[in-house]
């Protein structure tokens, strides 16, 4: 990602940016994911799905599909209270390999919930956009700045607290626009990519099956 956005590449320079605000100013809400739910469908319980470490890539976007996904069972209230919306990211803050990922539309109809070892960031968007912020807490300067919160240990863990004193840079959101659309050009190329990738693979295989038949 920091080969395509050159705020990204200038290491988030402060020449480049409007102002400096802390992450909590810029958000309405930070909050941990969900640690109490059911295995098993039970009476006034509705049916989820609880998100992991492997439904956030390394693009900034979810993977929601049952290799990255639990189903649990969970009260109504609490499908309305913690349900991911569009424009949430959900930030894995406990692991080897912190990230951040952005909601989709297509994903707030889906009843996902993130897990206790996520944050849920919901940004006020008239300040900054999620993509912004996604793309922020993914590059290199970013996971610099989440780095030096942890203290010392291989297993990070960053804590609300935390993550709501980091400093920010923000450019205006003229130029946040540019980069959301970089990021989602980013993304759509990858996936062109991959789409290739196993079409190519699926030509070679039929190849080589019919050779040795």
């Amino acid at each position: 990602m920091a080969t395509i956005y050159s705020w990204i590449e200038n290491g988030f320079n402060k020449n480049n940016f409007e102002v400096a605000m802390k992450l909590n100013e810029l958000c309405s809400s930070i909050i941990v994911g969900i640690n109490k739910f059911n295995d098993a469908k039970a009476e006034n319980l509705v049916e989820a799905s609880l998100l992991t470490g492997q439904s956030l890539n390394d693009n900034g976007f979810l993977n929601v599909n049952t290799d990255t996904t639990k189903a649990v069972f969970v009260d109504q209230d609490l499908i309305e209270k913690k349900k991911l919306k569009a424009g949430d990211i959900v930030f894995l803050s406990k692991g080897t390999n912190l990230r951040a990922a952005i909601v989709t539309p297509e994903q707030e109809q889906l009843n996902l919930l993130a897990p206790a070892t996520c944050l849920v960031i919901k940004v006020n968007s008239t300040t900054v956009l999620p993509e912004f912020l996604t793309v922020f807490l993914n590059s290199e300067y970013g996971q610099a700045v989440l780095t030096s919160l942890n203290k010392g240990t291989v297993i990070m863990n960053i804590p609300v607290s935390g993550l709501k004193d980091i400093e920010i840079n923000l450019p205006d959101l003229s130029k946040q626009e540019i980069i959301a659309q970089a990021f989602y050009q980013h993304h759509q190329a990858l996936m062109l990519l991959e789409e290739m990738k196993k079409a190519h693979l699926n030509v070679m295989e039929a190849t080589i099956q019919k050779l040795i038949a």
